[in-house]
């Protein structure tokens, strides 16, 4: 989690993360009515909610334990009672101190869809059409501060955006409903009943001149009260821009001891761990493609996390009865994950078309100091599916020597680089690795740039197709002594660019590069470029020194200009003007894209004599910061005492941790042209963390996706984030961790893709899908010259033809590259095929022969399949067909065509064959009673038609009309026989009398302006039509109008039935300008239906309260009912000839009051 602040232009900005439980989208909804007045929008968590109020936020959180027990009870059909089934639950509010009333709200990228809300019965609570927003800005909820609300990486988070004028001292928040608050670590902790929000320390750092200058900011706290604080000031002239934030660190929770390799991530943001297992203890998920330790002293233990690593999409082993290990990792476009490892196991699951599914073995190799034996090890391949359940590709590469593992010892410096080496893809998905063999009969083809084994240990190069059935290339590439390649890339022309180190003299180099001798020392680095084919080395140097040097991991610019990152030390070049640090002993260079001359150079670390880090991971982004991940300290002390540790390597200002115990993961990144340290952190806890060999990777955004062997030792100490999937160790001894930390200082890029395809026939409907990064502003443009939007995933339809490119824009002005673009082509067809067809037959009682004549729609190569019903088929375009049985058969044609775009399309009809004939018949009918009917068969040439009228009569003949005297619905029947086959149907028919319209005789008076219902009681209708004489129209069944004019208007009913029949009735009213309210003198109960019940009178009473009283002061009647009345008794008993007190208190539609009192004399 994170919090934030920065400033653009002339304005402090600054954005907090809440901690909250994560959602897979997090959108806000506004108010329309579905909800109580004083909230605005919602946002609705996992576990709770968030109201934006006219006063603030509200945080209404469930326990997640209670919903999870309902969700069980609810799922396993368990009975409970409703009193004991219990959600808990916690509110507390947000409020800015000093918030102005009512301030203005602006939305920003309204969603695609919308919802609709119908709670309870009151319709006041009904909203229709209700959007959902990525975000929403309070304007002004300071002075001269906006608060912006909105969502990242699925969590909550506000921004606040100071102008000129604003003051920082004077912004702060109230929090009323929490258990407890306190700072700790710099980091804002809320307690509350059944869990904890944690906002760590906020971070800013401003755009200086092109430098970044990190600013220190943090809270303050006094009662309940937040505030913000940056010691130092800021130039608020400047911006000032997010800092790094932590997505989620976790355990692999696997109970079994095991040790993290490698990690990758999809273009979704998930995170890929691979590490190897020592047993059966590995979390996997259900259906997954293995779910059983395999045998051997150890397996691959692999697991896809979600986004927020809050859970496991899924989770396998991976292996066979030796010993099995994954060196790197990548995920291709299809979202399926490739593995490149060694393996000593000759059963190591293998796929039917694998290119080699034999293991070659190879000489017993020791690792770890003896703690683990192979016997033998061939390099695997592995691809599995995007959700884990299958493996769709998988290979062997080797020969009888050891493959895979570099374990020269002139290149074996570090813990853990026996499993260097990378696998990558390119567009077509073509799968590259780089790796090392001793074997000089490893599967080299024909045409390489070398196909000789050169002695000691080779770096091997090569390239499959994308199933792993076949292998496009392979070549050897080293000298005389120990080689072994690490890293690798593919240029944008294809050519693959291979990185790292070599102990030969004789190492192949090319003329004119930066390096072409070997410097000296047990190692050099290099870095070499192979044709697209493998056929021929384009361009090689050395990198190093006369002491130790290696290159481990090489990266590309958007010019192919080459960067490679390693240790060195030596007196590694340091370019004029570049961020450095004296005797670093960890380089970075920048080389042309021909490797003829160092572009720039520098160094970084303590300044100590020893290594610090072994890099794991290298990114240059769309920026050109250069990024690296590394580990250092004991472990790796252990294994070679010339290593270093990670004390003394520097940290900014807005560092994750800024502190290390020696021995932890560090992070650092470079500006474009290494001009300024942007940021660097450690990362870990105790005991020491590292990693036992294999690659880790930074997303195109600057996210790092880290694998580390954590917790050994049994230990808790890796700093999970709350919530991960595993937030302790479940092993006695290490378990793979895993951390996803953003740092958010690449630049905006934009991507996109489209569902359900790129392909399809006008009219084509594409739901886009934006892959891009978080950005201000987002612009499309459909290619149609017609379309376009700026919402984040559009929906469009080509209507159309066509070959389509779609630009996507994307634009934030707060990054480097301010703006990027991706292009997409979408491909319309029109040329689809349409079935239909004619029919004509003849018959006879023996056979109906029919003649069928295709009418479709069809392309040159269309080709007709018919199925007549009876067993009978044909591919002619017009066939005929006879049918001897009687029946009806429903007769199919179907079309195809594999040019067009739709492939096939089919046409029905349907043939009786002396059965059913009876159905096809038809009624004719006008009006009411009396009802004539036509009734008609319209099959021909039968032998005789009887119809029997359900009303006791009957008649003869294929037409016959008859009348119907009385309503009522008559069944009747008709019965045809042809051929000598009686065929009967029955069908009702309804005869309805006449509608009788009629409405409610009250009021009789209305008042102007105000709307009036009348009451329809009319029988008999089922369509209404209502005519005002002012103009006035309804179709509804009680009419509800407003008179605007005063004086006397007619009201007119039409009443219309099933039969169309009709009936009208009319009335007037009068309309005046206010209410009237009285009550008669007298009234006499004597039951003579006159005058027997005392009523309020008048017209446009919104609300009235009526009393009567007897001459003793007693109550004997009281309504609110205007027409409720008194019929001069009390509690059952008639009341005593004399004078009654009444008062009489009412309110007019128009708001205007009126009271009263009065007598009323009793008369019998």
């Amino acid at each position: 989690m994170r919090t934030n602040c920065f400033v653009r232009l002339v304005l402090l900005y600054m954005a907090i993360c809440w901690l909250l439980p994560l959602h897979a989208q997090l959108r806000l909804t506004e108010n329309k009515g579905q909800w109580t007045d004083q909230i605005r929008y919602r946002m609705d968590l996992t576990y709770g909610n968030i109201y934006v109020e006219q006063s603030g936020l509200l945080f209404d959180m469930s326990d997640p334990e209670d919903l999870e027990n309902i969700h069980y009870i609810k799922e396993n059909s368990i009975p409970a009672d409703p009193d004991d089934v219990i959600i808990r639950k916690h509110a507390w509010r947000m409020t800015p101190v000093g918030m102005q009333e009512q301030p203005a709200i602006s939305t920003s990228q309204p969603s695609a869809d919308y919802s609709n809300y119908f709670i309870g019965n009151d319709p006041d609570h009904w909203a229709s059409s209700v959007r959902h927003f990525s975000s929403i800005t309070i304007h002004d909820v300071f002075p001269h501060t906006n608060m912006q609300i909105s969502s990242h990486a699925d969590r909550p988070k506000y921004e606040l955006t100071l102008y000129p004028g604003a003051n920082l001292h004077n912004i702060a928040f109230v929090y009323s409903g929490l258990d407890s608050m306190h700072l700790k670590d710099g980091a804002l902790v809320m307690q509350y009943s059944f869990g904890q929000v944690i906002d760590q320390q906020p971070v800013a750092w401003q755009i200086v001149h092109g430098k970044r200058v990190p600013v220190p900011c943090r809270f303050t706290l006094k009662g309940d009260t937040v505030g913000f604080v940056c010691p130092s000031g800021y130039q608020t002239d400047h911006p000032l821009i997010i800092d790094p934030e932590m997505v989620f660190a976790s355990y692999s929770g696997s109970t079994s001891d095991n040790w993290g390799y490698t990690a990758t991530y999809d273009q979704l943001g998930h995170m890929y761990g691979g590490g190897i297992v020592f047993g059966s203890g590995y979390p996997t998920t259900t259906g997954a493609y293995d779910v059983s330790f395999s045998g051997g002293s150890i397996d691959m233990g692999l697991t896809k996390f979600t986004p927020d690593g809050s859970d496991l999409v899924w989770s396998t082993y991976l292996g066979g009865s030796g010993q099995d290990l994954p060196h790197s990792m990548v995920v291709n476009s299809a979202f399926e994950l490739l593995v490149y490892g060694t393996t000593s196991s000759p059963d190591f699951p293998m796929t039917p078309d694998s290119y080699d599914d034999v293991y070659d073995d190879g000489p017993t190799i020791s690792l770890y100091s003896g703690f683990m034996t192979l016997t033998g090890a061939d390099i695997i391949i592995a691809k599995l599916s995007d959700d884990g359940t299958m493996l769709e590709g998988s290979t062997f590469m080797g020969g009888t020597d050891t493959d895979g593992f570099n374990l020269a010892s002139a290149t074996q410096y570090n813990y853990g680089d026996h499993s260097r080496g990378e696998i990558v893809v390119d567009a077509a998905d073509n799968i590259y690795v780089a790796s090392s063999t001793s074997s000089d009969d490893f599967p080299i083809t024909a045409g390489s740039f070398d196909n000789s084994y050169n002695g000691s240990q080779d770096a091997v190069v090569f390239c499959l197709n994308p199933d792993l059935s076949d292998l496009l290339w392979s070549t050897y590439l080293g000298g005389t002594s120990g080689d072994g390649a690490f890293g690798l890339k593919v240029s944008s022309s294809g050519q693959v660019v291979v990185t790292g180190g070599t102990a030969s003299s004789g190492f192949p180099v090319t003329a004119g590069t930066w390096t072409t001798s070997y410097a000296g020392g047990t190692a050099d680095g290099f870095v070499s470029i192979l044709s697209a084919d493998g056929s021929s080395l384009v361009a090689s140097t050395y990198a190093g020194t006369s002491q130790y040097d290696q290159s481990y991991f090489v990266e590309l610019d958007e010019y192919d200009n080459v960067y490679i990152t390693g240790q060195s030390k030596g007196s590694f070049p340091v370019s004029a003007g570049v961020y450095s640090v004296t005797g670093g002993k960890q380089f970075i260079v920048k080389l042309n894209s021909s490797l003829t001359s160092v572009i720039l150079s520098t160094v970084f670390g303590s300044g100590g004599s020893s290594v610090n880090i072994s890099p794991s991971a290298f990114l240059v982004d769309e920026c050109e910061n250069i990024y690296v991940s590394g580990w250092g300290g004991s472990v790796n002390n252990s294994f070679n005492p010339a290593t270093g540790n990670t004390t003394g390597l520097p940290t900014t200002a807005d560092a994750l941790d800024a502190t290390t115990d020696g021995s932890d993961f560090y992070f650092f990144v470079l500006e474009k042209n290494m001009a300024s340290l942007l940021y660097a952190s450690f990362f870990g806890g105790s005991p020491a963390e590292h990693v036992d060999g294999g690659t880790s990777r930074f997303d195109k955004e600057g996210t790092i996706y880290q694998a580390v062997c954590a917790g050994c030792g049994g230990s808790d100490g890796f700093p999970t984030t709350a919530g991960a999937w595993s937030e302790v160790n479940g092993s006695f001894n290490c378990n793979l961790g895993v951390g996803k930390i953003a740092f958010n200082l690449a630049g905006v890029y934009a991507e996109s893709d489209a569902e359900p395809s790129i392909n399809g026939c006008a009219p084509f409907t594409v739901n886009f899908e934006n892959l891009s990064s978080d950005a201000e502003e987002y612009i499309w443009d459909f290619g149609d010259g017609v379309g376009g939007s700026v919402e984040f995933e559009p929906i469009y339809t080509y209507d159309s033809s066509g070959t389509y490119t779609v630009m996507l824009v994307v634009i934030d002005s707060s990054t480097c590259n301010i703006a990027d673009t991706s292009y997409l082509t979408v491909t319309v067809y029109e040329d689809s095929i349409f079935a239909d067809f004619d029919l004509i037959s003849e018959q006879d009682c023996e056979a109906l022969t029919a003649f069928f004549s295709d009418s479709s729609d069809i392309l040159d190569t269309t080709t007709w399949f018919w199925n007549f019903g009876d067993g009978g088929t044909s591919t002619l375009q017009n066939p005929e067909h006879t049918y001897t049985t009687p029946g009806t058969y429903e007769v199919m044609l179907v079309i195809y065509d594999p040019t067009s775009c739709n492939q096939y399309d089919t046409a029905y009809t349907t043939i009786s064959f002396l059965s059913e004939f009876s159905e096809d018949y038809s009624v004719s009918t006008t009006g009411c009673l009396p009802l004539v009917a036509t009734f008609t068969s319209e099959f021909t040439g039968a032998d005789s038609y009887t119809w029997n009228f359900g009303d006791g009569t009957s008649g003869t003949g294929p037409t016959i009309i008859h009348t119907y005297e009385e309503t009522g619905t008559y069944l009747v029947t008709l019965s045809v026989v042809s051929c000598g086959i009686e065929d009967i149907t029955t069908f009702p028919v309804i005869v309805y009398g006449f509608p009788e319209a009629y409405f409610d005789s009250e009021p009789e008076i209305g008042l102007l302006n105000t709307p009036i219902t009348f009451n329809n009681l009319s029988t008999g209708a089922v369509y209404y039509d209502w005519f005002f004489s002012d103009g006035g129209y309804s179709d509804a069944e009680n009419a509800v109008h407003t008179f605007t004019s005063l004086g006397g208007y007619e009201i007119c009913l039409t009443v219309t039935n099933p039969a169309d029949c009709e009936d009208t009735y009319c009335r007037s009213i009068i309309i005046e300008n206010e209410g009237v309210i009285g009550v008669p003198s007298g009234f006499s109960p004597n039951n003579d239906g006159s005058n027997d019940v005392l009523y309020v009178r008048g017209f446009g009473i919104e609300t009235m309260l009526f009393q009567v009283y007897n001459r003793w002061g007693q109550l004997v009647f009281s309504t609110t009912d205007q027409h409720i009345g008194w019929d001069g008794t009390y509690q059952g008993v008639p009341q005593e000839v004399e004078v009654y007190i009444y008062t009489l208190e009412a309110e007019f539609m128009d708001g205007k009051t009126h009271r009263e009192e009065g007598n009323i004399t009793l008369i019998r």
